[in-house]
């Protein structure tokens, strides 16, 4: 393909769908930037996963990638945007390090958007996911939060530390 070619391809590309999915999940990354919500994270085991969208919000900060996962996903509900999972993920490098009794999880929540992967922590829209799955790993895509099972921070992490476990008996060398 020549460059004339590439123009024609990228300008029927902008006015498709997927470039009016792909502009309003930018717009919605600006946004939440725009709020300047401070990380704190030693409220994390007391609200995680139990505030609203607006009370994340009226609060003026986040626990952590969760929170920042459920304002964009809300966010892009209410724009109409259909095709959208949270992802959760695990650090490769704490996966297949040795198990260690009450070791910190090292986790992510990431969004996909259509084809689209998105951190919403670091306002960050990967279009080849490959290159997040060279650091972690793939623990599952759910339309809701709550369908993952981990209810408040003691499920999440019992969670994490039972997929380490599993994930270590699966890749044995």
């Amino acid at each position: 393909m020549n460059i004339k070619g590439t123009v024609d391809v990228i300008t029927k590309l902008e006015t498709s769908t997927k470039s009016k999915e792909l502009t309003a999940i930018a717009n919605i990354l600006t946004m939440l930037n725009k709020l300047n919500l401070k990380l704190n994270k030693e409220h994390f085991r007391e609200l995680y996963n139990k505030r609203s969208p607006e009370e994340i919000m009226e609060s003026g900060f986040v626990t952590g990638c969760t929170d920042r996962a459920i304002l964009f996903v809300e966010l892009a509900q209410r724009l109409g945007i259909k095709d959208i999972y949270f992802v959760e993920t695990l650090h490769k490098k704490w996966v297949e390090a040795p198990i260690v009794e009450n070791e910190a999880v090292y986790g992510h929540v990431f969004v996909f958007v259509g084809p689209y992967l998105v951190d919403p922590s670091k306002a960050i829209i990967y279009v080849n996911n490959k290159l997040v799955l060279q650091d972690w790993v793939f623990v599952g895509k759910k339309r809701k939060l709550a369908e993952f099972g981990f209810n408040d921070a003691d499920t999440l992490v019992a969670g994490c530390r039972k997929f380490k476990e599993d994930y270590k008996k699966r890749n044995r060398p």
